[in-house]
């Protein structure tokens, strides 16, 4: 029976009393645009740059209203009786999936108690077919303004391609260039300018990374980004590239997300990701530093994918990482629709609301489609093709004879079947067209499929810009393409382009060769370089790439797949750039080529760990006669990289190095034997060059280091550096530092030299204890960051906590380590971007009596941070200290260091930095515990810890827990023992307070009262101890203003008659413990206070003493 037909909203139409015809109101919202009203900037609208934006807007804004308007007419065409309403299917039998999505959404725009949104990644799926996609599309409507912004929320779509499996990130670019076509539309060119300048701002020359990925970015960022500007990939630093990129990707989510709130990436397709991609789906949703709303939704195919595979070990791994890196998984597995789903859909498709009367239809279809929703419609649009249903205008109702389906359909097995009997009643034109778009990938952009069409279309009539016009909406209409950003399409289903692939019997691989070539020789350089992987994938499936040609082509994607990181794939075209030289004469004919290629080769297969392949592809150069010295040494220096970075044979990367140095013609050392005397020679020349006046002068009229092998030197040399400082090579280390500064002096200024003159300045503190000299170093090292200021991280941290400490309050350091950290993870030096944020987040905060509580709440986000960077050095060290703290804070803990985080028993190693910070840590809970213990220790292991972290400003608050132990210990039993090692405390103190270190003084004060205490001299022992005990309050040292009034509790009570005051100044005790966070220790005293309390007759309310 006939029913009504299913409304159709006339929500998005008006009628034109003009022209009496229909016509769409399309809404900002669905355009990514600001609220009606808002003012829109013109300022600079005199720029080229500027106006080709607002062009693009404006057409952008042309794409979507047409877009609507098409649609909307399709809906109308379709709203007859006798068509199949395929736009008004819905999601049918998803509810519990749908659900879950919108829970998902839910928690991800659910602001925490810090007024942070949530990361959220789900993961949906399930077979081809099954509607993975328009249940991850099923949100799109939910993503409404947020109301704390101006601005809405934003949802975009980036997809896979399986032909184009070695295009590092191209479903991930997609989706970040559809977010930059949609800023670019947008009427507020004021928050344009705004998210431009954020980006710029963060990123610096950075940014540069981000633009050769996604060419879309330029536009976005206009006036603020000087787009000549290009990155030297020849000297990027494999090492460190995989983290500079990670941490420029993540800069550009953070200021996305927070202007668009919730960020919703829909990635389509996952399964055919490049490993590059798999990785950046960790770093964009890992990123603890990442405060704004952001989900990403990613659809894959379940059974083509390995349990074992790079995808399913980072799903494996995502989930395991998910509760330290504060993000939520959720996973769907989409089945196919069942008998009473797939009849729900035939009831929809046919307008009807029978279900009887389809069943037998439904039984039909779901034999013969196995209730796989996409391949239902195209087998129910073939039924209607065919004739086999049909709508009856005489008796107003769908017909069909169920056996004649049956018959008919038999040999029906396959989706792509369908689609290619329906596209082959197409004109063959029309048919050649759509092949050509499906060759170029999942996606594509309009010119590029009519620039090749025009190079390939058979007759002159076909080639007009109306045939492709009308082709693309024919497309259109017969929903196999639909618009994906501004002038482009993609594919609706990838068993669409498959199907249009293989529409004729010629060889696929040679039409891609074909098109690739075409677009080889016709765009021009910029074009290329946009889509040189797209042109390159399609080169490389011919068997005629085999040419000089093509392997230029290679090498240029591999050098700009190495420089954003894609090291799979530039490895990949590396591998078939050396295949397409392969003739006798390579060697002469493509001699700069092949190095070039083989040289990428060896620093991406090393930075894969793919160690023999890196050893073979250097060998094929560094074996050869006709290449100097200076075009093997990348090569050379890359396989050093790998001895000392990757293997960790550190006398073996020194041995390397130096041969390599003496190679370049420069001995670094005399000799083995002289080294000591060599080293002192060193360390007095370059004091000596420091105490010549005009030191910074000097250095401030240093230029840029230019000659390569000088910058070779001086990179060799703080390599050496690095490998002896890890097997504590003193001499060593300080020949080569001076030797760092040396060759800036003569040679001008390097990345290294900031790191140079600073790791000096950190001599001058663990060597000499000169800290004015260390200072002025320091400094001179930090002016000379804006000639060369690639290492700024290293340069700021050896300023900031290895050597300005010891002149300037603690305070005033913190968050120069942010920055530090900040500029570390921008030029992707982990290392150091590690060494800042502990410092950042831990030492120094411990070390100036910051609340336990507040650093144990952030420690875990270091370590998260240090296990995504592979830092396992500074996973130990936070450990350590985080279950220091752990047992400071807990009433329960003994004073050993060991409990769930880390115990001694777990780290045997002979590392100088972990060994002294578990000595720094074991000493801290004996202070806090047990004062006998403590000054025992002291007695047997002395300043072991200042030797083992020479230099590091914990060595103050160290040496200074072990005089308070000393010292009480030296007045309860007055022997000689304790006495001298306290005195000889107390003088170092003496030594830092005439050198003017801020952060001692309260200490140095409590020393010399405790030396008074011990020579009899109470009254002056009382007035230090006060000085003392308000200093360290008045400067916030928690910890110090709690262990100072307890130790002034002592002296009172055993050398004074002043009872009532001696437990007052444990209550203060007390109470500051108890701020600091030491629970263990408020217990202990509270129960101290108790029994003095039953010794006397004592009241707070009658005693008072402001201290």
């Amino acid at each position: 029976p006939m029913t009504e037909v299913q409304p159709f909203s006339t929500h998005h139409l008006h009628a034109d009393s003009s022209n009496n015809v229909f016509s769409v109101q399309t809404s900002l919202e669905s355009l990514g645009g600001a609220p009606s009203g808002s003012a829109i900037s013109t300022s600079g609208s005199s720029s080229t740059l500027l106006r080709k934006n607002e062009r693009r807007s404006e057409e952008f804004k042309l794409v979507e209203r047409t877009s609507a308007m098409d649609r909307t007419k399709n809906r109308l065409k379709d709203f007859t009786i006798n068509k199949l309403n395929i736009d008004s299917i819905g999601l049918i039998g998803r509810q519990k999936e749908v659900s879950i999505l919108k829970d998902a959404l839910q928690r991800t725009t659910t602001r925490n108690q810090n007024g942070s949104g949530a990361r959220e990644l789900v993961v949906i799926g399930g077979y081809s077919g099954v509607g993975k996609t328009s249940l991850a599309k099923a949100i799109k409507e939910e993503i409404m303004v947020n109301k704390e912004r101006t601005t809405d929320g934003m949802f975009v779509v980036g997809k896979f391609d399986q032909n184009k499996a070695d295009e590092p990130y191209s479903g991930i670019a997609k989706a970040f260039g559809e977010i930059c076509e949609r800023i670019q539309a947008l009427d507020d060119r004021n928050l344009v300018s705004e998210i431009a300048k954020s980006i710029v701002d963060n990123l610096g020359d950075d940014v540069v990374l981000l633009v050769h990925l996604i060419p879309e970015l330029e536009g976005v960022l206009m006036d603020h980004f000087n787009p000549t500007l290009d990155v030297d990939f020849d000297i990027f630093n494999i090492q460190n590239g995989l983290e500079q990129w990670k941490f420029a990707l993540r800069i550009l989510t953070r200021v996305l997300c927070s202007h668009f709130a919730p960020l919703v990436l829909l990635i389509d397709d996952f399964q055919w990701a490049d490993a590059s991609s798999i990785d950046a789906l960790d770093y964009m949703i890992s990123d603890v530093d990442n405060p704004n709303p952001l989900m990403i939704q990613i659809c894959y195919r379940s059974n083509e994918v390995d349990d074992d595979g790079v995808f399913k070990r980072k799903l494996k791994s995502l989930e395991e990482k998910k509760k330290k890196f504060q993000f939520s998984m959720a996973h769907i597995d989409l089945e196919c629709c069942n008998e009473d789903d797939v009849n729900e859909i035939i009831m929809n498709m046919m307008s009807m609301n029978d279900a009887d009367a389809t069943s037998t239809l439904a039984k039909v279809c779901f034999k013969r489609t196995l209730g796989n929703p996409y391949f239902l419609i195209q087998f129910m649009m073939m039924l209607k093709e065919e004739g086999l249903i049909s709508f009856n205008l005489g008796l107003v109702k769908w017909v069909w004879k169920e056996k004649e389906i049956e018959n008919a359909t038999m040999s029906t097995t396959n989706v792509v079947a369908l689609l290619q009997n329906r596209m082959r009643k197409l004109k063959g034109h029309v048919q050649r067209f759509m092949q050509y778009a499906a060759c170029l990938g999942a996606s594509f952009r309009v010119a590029t499929l009519r620039l090749v069409w025009e190079k390939h279309a058979i007759l002159a009539s076909e080639t007009t810009d109306e045939s492709v016009d009308q082709w693309l909406s024919l497309m259109q209409s017969e929903h196999l393409i639909e618009p994906s950003g501004l002038n482009s399409f993609r594919w609706v289903h990838d068993k669409v382009q498959e199907a249009a692939l293989s529409l004729s019997s010629e060889r696929i691989d040679e039409l891609k060769f074909e098109i690739g070539t075409t677009l080889f020789q016709s765009l021009n350089e910029k074009e290329l370089e946009e889509q040189l992987f797209d042109v390159v994938d399609l080169v490389n499936k011919g068997e005629e790439s085999g040419s000089p040609k093509f392997a230029h082509l290679n090498h240029r994607a591999a050098k700009k797949a190495r420089g954003i990181s894609g090291l799979y794939s530039a490895a990949k075209y590396v591998e078939r750039g050396l295949w397409q030289l392969q003739d006798d004469h390579r060697w002469t004919a493509n001699r700069e080529m092949l190095l070039g290629l083989y040289t990428i080769g060896v620093e991406v297969e090393i930075a894969l760990g793919n160690g023999e392949k890196a050893e073979e592809y250097g060998k094929a150069i560094v074996t050869r006669d006709d290449f100097s010295i200076m075009e093997k040494l990348p090569i050379k220096i890359a396989l050093l990289g790998k001895i000392c970075f990757v293997d960790m044979e550190f006398d073996r990367a020194i041995d390397s190095g130096l041969k390599l140095l003496k190679d370049l013609g420069y001995s670094m050392i005399w000799s083995k034997r002289t080294l000591p005397i060599q080293a002192i020679h060193c360390l007095m020349g370059t004091m000596k060059l420091a105490k010549k006046p005009g030191l910074k002068a000097r250095c401030e009229g240093l230029g840029p280091m230019t000659d390569p092998k000088h910058k070779a030197l001086l990179n060799l040399v703080a390599a050496i550096c690095y490998a002896a400082y890890m097997v504590e090579r003193t001499f060593l280390n300080v020949v080569g530092v001076s030797k760092m500064i040396e060759l800036t002096m003569t040679y001008g200024v390097d990345e290294n030299t900031g790191p140079g003159f600073t790791a000096f300045g950190m001599l001058m503190v663990a060597v000499r204890q000169d800290f004015d000299m260390a200072k002025e170093f320091a400094e001179v090292g930090l002016g000379l960051r804006k000639v060369a200021p690639l290492r700024d991280g290293a340069t700021m941290f050896n300023s900031y906590f290895l050597t300005l400490p010891w002149k300037l309050p603690l305070v005033a350091c913190v968050e120069k380590l942010n920055r530090a950290y900040t500029l570390a993870m921008r030029s992707g030096d982990s290392p150091y971007a590690m060494w800042s944020l502990m410092g950042y987040l831990v030492w120094l905060p411990y070390s100036m009596g910051k609340g336990l509580q507040s650093i144990i709440k952030e420690t875990p986000k270091a370590l998260a941070q240090a296990e995504e960077l592979r830092q396992v050095e500074h996973e130990w060290i936070l450990k350590m200290l985080h279950q220091m703290m752990l047992n400071l804070t807990s009433t329960s803990a003994t004073n050993e260091l060991q409990g769930d985080v880390f115990s001694t028993r777990d780290y045997s190693g002979k590392n100088p930095i972990l060994v002294g910070t578990m000595h720094f840590a074991e000493g801290e809970l004996l202070t806090f515990s047990d004062l006998r213990a403590a000054a025992d220790r002291a007695v047997k292991h002395g300043d072991k810890f200042s030797k083992l972290c020479p230099a590091v400003p914990m060595v103050m608050l160290e040496t200074f827990h072990r005089g308070v132990a000393l010292y009480a210990m030296a007045r309860r039993t007055k022997k000689r023992k304790y006495k001298s090692k306290a005195s000889k405390i107390r003088k170092t103190f003496e030594k830092w307070f005439g050198a003017g270190n801020p952060n001692i003084v309260h200490c140095f004060k409590f020393l010399n009262a405790e030396h008074a205490a011990l020579g009899k001299k109470k009254q002056e022992a009382q007035k230090l101890y006060v000085e003392s005990i308000t200093l360290a309050a008045r400067t916030g040292h928690l910890h110090h203003a709690a262990l100072l009034n307890e130790r002034y509790a002592d002296f009172l009570t055993h050398d004074t008659d002043l009872k009532d005051e001696a437990a007052y100044r444990i209550e203060k005790a007390i109470e500051y413990y108890r701020e600091w966070g030491a629970m263990g220790k408020v217990q202990m005293l509270e129960k101290q206070l108790e029994d003095e309390i039953e010794k006397m007759t004592y009241t707070p309310s009658n005693f008072a003493f402001n201290s």
